[in-house]
């Protein structure tokens, strides 16, 4: 084949990926602002994390995802209790596949949370981002480097060093209601708390093609999603259901489930010496794709989770099961 009409192929292929969906997360409740712009400052003073996700590791070069995010209150929360103005920042990097595919992002979000009732508000947000996407052919397997019975990395591609990169601006609005009401004043102290909210990303429709001729409009991804948590047996455990649907262009996710929080130790109710300790444990289900087993340790303001993805779609032919792998970091101040 010629070079040309494997140049044409290839950024055709890619071109076609284009229209794929968002990175996403299993642990989508440590990615609010991923989920909602208006998640920012809804539900604590002060919360930052570090995500990191590997996918499909088993089956050649996996997709791995890292997402860093901090967002909080930036007004004054006793002087204005009615109306609390609330920002975040989220720095994303996604990489798939060899030759790689890399789509990295940095984003603020501003969001207005409304008081509405004793426990209720309401929050408005706001996310614009800028976006960069880059595909690096020079680390793909080419037919000329197959010597007759195996690929041969020594073997010039004769492809050349086919780099490409194509920056957009990102747009996107959501709201959010916030229903919370607290014990005390440390984590894992909620009686009850349920967020609902609806958002749509990409509103702008970003042109990311590579080709200047190509039409490469990024399609809205609409979110909904609900999650809550339930203080049961006098405040030592809790119930924590969430759904999260997504949908981009022809693409549809369904993520829901449940943790059941176990408190290990209760904080100290008036020195404050003793630090609040609980593990949660949780089972969600991606519909057609993957049933998901959670785990998280709560210390105080700290938190460590991990999951793994038993993959159920078609693809558990060849991966075996064994889907992704995600661990989470947090920090929180209430």
């Amino acid at each position: 084949m010629k070079k040309t009409n494997r140049l044409t192929l290839l950024l055709s292929f890619f071109a076609f990926l284009g229209y794929a969906q968002d990175m996403h997360f299993s642990f989508a409740e440590m990615t609010p602002l991923s989920i909602n712009p208006a998640l920012a400052g809804a539900n604590y003073e002060m919360e930052g994390m570090l995500n990191y996700r590997n996918q499909w590791s088993s089956i050649g070069a996996p997709f791995s995802t890292v997402n860093a995010a901090i967002h909080g209150r930036v007004s004054n929360t006793t002087k204005r209790p009615s109306n609390w103005l609330c920002m975040g920042l989220q720095v994303t990097a996604d990489k798939a596949g060899a030759p790689s595919i890399s789509n990295n992002g940095i984003s603020l979000s501003i969001a207005d949370q409304i008081k509405v009732g004793r426990y209720s508000r309401i929050g408005l947000g706001l996310h614009a981002g800028f976006g960069q996407r880059s595909l690096r052919a020079s680390e793909g397997r080419w037919g000329n480097q197959y010597d007759g019975a195996k690929y041969n990395s020594s073997i010039p591609s004769g492809e050349g060093s086919l780099n490409i990169s194509k920056s957009y601006p990102d747009i996107g609005v959501g709201v959010v209601y916030t229903y919370q009401k607290r014990k005390g004043a440390f984590v894992g102290s909620i009686d009850k708390l349920i967020n609902i909210g609806f958002s749509a990303f990409h509103v702008n429709r970003p042109d990311f093609g590579f080709l200047q001729s190509e039409n490469a409009k990024l399609p809205i991804r609409f979110t909904f999603f609900s999650n809550a948590e339930f203080a049961i047996n006098n405040g030592g455990g809790a119930l924590m259901p969430a759904v999260y649907i997504f949908r981009q262009g022809s693409f549809s996710e369904y993520l829901f489930g449940g943790f059941y929080k176990y408190k290990v130790i209760n904080a100290s109710k008036y020195t404050g010496f003793v630090k609040p300790f609980s593990i949660s444990f949780g089972v969600f289900g991606r519909a057609n794709d993957a049933a998901v087993i959670k785990i998280l340790a709560d210390y105080y303001r700290y938190s460590l989770g991990y999951s793994f993805d038993v993959n159920t779609s078609g693809l558990s032919t060849f991966t075996r099961g064994r889907g992704a792998h995600e661990v989470v970091l947090r920090f929180v101040m209430m």
